[in-house]
């Protein structure tokens, strides 16, 4: 058995631990890397502070949709993003036009674009009220630019696709 001093001994040397170089490096590893986390969160979102307000007028084409949905696009509706909810102004226009498919002729063997029964993509004009922050076209805090995907919803239309055209004044 040990005695009262041995086991006050043993207890008594954790406590009066130095910080090595090793744990210093440990936390500021640790540092580094939560604040990298931080900036690569929220630097995809744009900021909604600040900036010149500009009219945004973009076109979303949502891709694949069937005829019922075609037809049920509305001038005058308002549209959000289908994912995080935001607002992103009303529709100004629609159109639509096959959606189209590349296969090979098999009399020529030539490849041609080839449209798609009964399917199609519908082009949404609309326009919102935006910012221009740092070169960037913000509407709230979603940035819009060419080529993003969008996931457009409205309570007349609702599908994916991309933003093909962007401007404002």
């Amino acid at each position: 058995m040990r005695s009262s001093e041995e086991r006050s001994g043993k207890e008594g040397r954790g406590r009066g631990r130095k910080i090595t170089l090793f744990d210093l490096f440990l936390i500021v590893a640790a540092v580094v890397v939560g604040y990298a986390t931080f900036v690569i969160v929220s630097g995809r979102r744009g900021s909604t502070g600040g900036g010149e307000a500009v009219t945004v007028i973009y076109r979303g084409e949502l891709e694949n949709v069937s005829e019922a949905v075609r037809d049920s696009a509305r001038v005058g509706v308002q549209v959000r993003d289908g994912v995080r909810k935001t607002p992103l102004g009303e529709v100004t226009g629609v159109t639509s036009h096959n959606t189209t498919f590349i296969k090979t002729d098999i009399v020529t063997g030539e490849v041609v674009r080839s449209p798609m029964e009964g399917r199609y993509n519908v082009i949404l004009t609309c326009e919102a009220a935006g910012s221009l922050v740092g070169g960037r076209v913000l509407i709230g805090d979603y940035v819009m630019a060419v080529g993003t995907a969008v996931s457009l919803q409205s309570s007349a239309i609702s599908g994916t696709g991309y933003c093909i055209s962007v401007s404002y004044h």
